[in-house]
């Protein structure tokens, strides 16, 4: 599947590729690096090619999706196919001035600012979800562009969801992901920030082992673990949008990847740090000012309301 950009019709892209498959057209094959497409006509081995380099099957997911997309366009029928939410931001191509831009963009998007450490803001963003620079990123998209987060991310899945639903016949889930990193831990992995179609947690809260010790607390995050295992596929730069992900017996509970998102202005949600860390009973408990007292000699400087100066 090729790059999405804002004007894509992405739903039209999938639908496409998908049907395809799903109609036995071709059947991809891969393996020890090369990669085998056979098409066919019912069942029969019309003809075969191999292909080393498995971009030449990118190209011809691109002709393919961008074929239909602009038939569609062209003929005006008014599929009512949702297009990517497009929010690309023309910057400047010079390094300061993008930057610049980009600075901007993370003080607009960012509801609060909650560390820095260096240049690197942690933010908090309309959405509640809190990461470095409120989403803003400057790769994978052109170097005259910044990209945003989706506006309504949940929504955007549940579309998409609903899409290939009335265009396949098929019922699937939709996560929507963004690269975050995680607490107290080096790297970054891929995080649910929509999702539609599944029960973003399994709570184990009540269950019993094998052994039988009851489980206490354990909720895991099922949307992020399926968005982690996806980027495997997906990788950083390999310009795949999209991974299919099969075999996961994934319950619909009607939530969303809001779930997902604690509520960080409410005092409990920071009572693990005050038992971690005592503090005087006259601090003030609050997100920025409780792990700020724990982080002794560290360079993260720790911050309340959005007083950070971007400079």
């Amino acid at each position: 599947m090729p790059q999405v950009n804002p004007g894509t019709i992405v739903l039209l892209i999938l639908a496409a590729i998908g049907a395809a498959w799903a109609a036995g057209l071709f059947r991809p094959h891969y393996e020890d690096g090369r990669l085998t497409l056979r098409v066919l006509r019912a069942g029969r081995v019309l003809a075969t090619f191999d292909f080393r380099n498995t971009g030449l099957l990118f190209v011809l997911a691109l002709l393919m999706g961008w074929a239909v997309a602009a038939a569609v366009e062209r003929s005006g029928s008014g599929w009512g196919v949702p297009g990517t939410e497009g929010r690309l931001v023309p910057a400047p191509r010079g390094a300061e001035e993008r930057d610049r831009l980009r600075r901007k963009l993370v003080d607009s998007e960012a509801v609060r600012v909650l560390a820095r450490k260096g240049q690197t803001l942690i933010t908090e963003n309309r959405l509640g979800l809190i990461q470095a620079a409120a989403g803003v990123d400057g790769s994978n998209v052109g170097r005259d562009e910044l990209a945003l987060l989706p506006v309504d991310p949940d929504a955007s899945a549940a579309g998409l969801r609903a899409g290939l639903r009335e265009r396949l016949g098929v019922d699937v889930a939709v996560v929507i992901t963004d690269t975050m990193g995680r607490a107290w831990r080096n790297g970054q992995t891929d995080a649910a920030v929509g999702a539609a179609g599944l029960a973003v947690l399994h709570n184990y809260a009540g269950a019993f082992d094998r052994h039988g010790n009851e489980l206490l607390v354990t909720e895991i995050a099922i949307a992020d673990e399926i968005a982690a295992a996806a980027d495997l596929v997906k990788g950083k730069l390999t310009a795949i949008p999209v991974a299919v992900v099969r075999g996961l017996a994934a319950s619909d509970d009607g939530s969303t990847a809001r779930r997902l998102v604690p509520n960080t202005r409410n005092p409990a949600w920071c009572s693990a740090f005050a038992e971690a860390c005592p503090i005087p009973d006259e601090t003030p408990v609050t997100i920025a000012t409780l792990p700020s007292r724990c982080i002794k000699g560290s360079s993260m400087e720790l911050i309340g309301g959005r007083s950070a100066p971007q400079r």
